[in-house]
């Protein structure tokens, strides 16, 4: 037998003793047996890792050896655990058996085990984008969200959103924060939170021109404060609107439209305007005739005719020919 020799059992022979006085014996020579016995090898599972809810995939390659000898080999080893794709974040056993190789025969094999850390899955949680309108304050509630990596049934039921932008802030867009997910089997993530856009919408301002009148043969004068509104929120103001008509001094009695148009004042940006006309009463003017003194002769009928007469107001080339 040699160090290469397998496990098992071998002849001693015995010969060529030497010593004093043995020329004076006839030496019978027996053999013994030399036994072989396994080496001891040690198999050990490496530590492995896997994402919450993934099935471990162990495979057959993951360990290490201590005491092969004589160019002896492990190829392969049965790995096992109790982890499932459904077992939470942790630690896991991870038992080594069933090694397969050369010569393994000739080995008293222990096996070790080994862990398996179930890491947290990724979980990306997104506030979804939202609109408010200019005076109101943002009701974001919790529910406009989506996820994105949830496994095995778990579900995230509320998150907690937020944004700087209050009732008095100007239309435009401000961002919405996402925290605080809420809901089952959560403690297996590691969550990451993106952004939402939360966009302010004007609000509705209705500028109406309130109903005016002029007299015939005058200039209208709608001036630029005769107008109501409805809308405005957040002490904002509309101090001045263009009016205009199509009538003028030479314009006949009637009625004709007054249209609104460029409101000024503070914080308008933040509305959409709608304006709507009103209506320019056009009244008669006072015209005034009256009937020249005139004279007759006792005996002759009067003869008044229709021209003595003066009038005062009359405007625009109006004239009264007979009276």
């Amino acid at each position: 037998a040699t160090g290469a020799s397998n496990v098992g059992h071998y002849g001693i022979t015995a010969a060529g003793a030497t010593g004093t006085g043995l020329s004076n014996y006839a030496v019978t020579y027996r053999g013994g047996t030399l036994t072989i016995d396994p080496a001891a090898l040690t198999v050990t599972a490496l530590d492995q890792a896997s994402t919450y809810g993934q099935t471990p995939d162990l495979g057959t390659s993951q360990f290490s050896t201590s005491g092969l000898v004589n160019g002896d080999t492990v190829s392969a080893v049965t790995l096992a655990t109790a982890a499932t794709g459904a077992s939470n974040v942790g630690a896991y056993g991870i038992t080594a058996a069933g090694a397969t190789g050369t010569g393994l025969s000739n080995y008293a094999v222990t096996y070790r085990g080994g862990t398996l850390t179930i890491d947290p899955a990724a979980l990306t949680v997104t506030a979804l984008d939202q609109t408010s309108t200019y005076g109101n304050n943002p009701a974001l509630g919790s529910s406009a969200f989506s996820t994105s990596g949830l496994v095995n049934g778990d579900s995230v039921s509320a998150v907690t959103l937020a944004t700087a932008a209050t009732g008095a802030s100007n239309v435009g867009a401000y961002g919405i924060t996402a925290a605080g997910a809420t809901g089952t089997g959560l403690s297996n993530y590691a969550v990451t939170y993106r952004g939402g856009t939360l966009t302010i919408d004007p609000a509705a301002l209705t500028v109406t021109a309130l109903d005016q009148s002029s007299t015939y043969g005058q200039t209208p004068d709608l001036g630029t404060s005769q107008f109501s509104t409805s809308g405005l929120v957040n002490g904002d103001t509309v101090s001045a609107v263009t009016l205009a008509t199509a009538a003028t001094g030479a314009s006949s009695v009637g009625a004709y439209g007054i249209t609104a148009a460029g409101a000024t004042g503070t914080g308008l940006s933040n509305y959409a305007v709608t304006y709507q006309g009103g209506t320019l009463t056009i009244d008669p003017a006072a015209l005034t005739v009256t009937a020249l003194d005139q004279t007759s002769t006792y005996g002759n009928s009067p003869a008044l005719g229709s021209s003595a007469f003066s009038t005062t107001g009359l405007v625009n080339g109006d004239s009264v020919s007979a009276v």
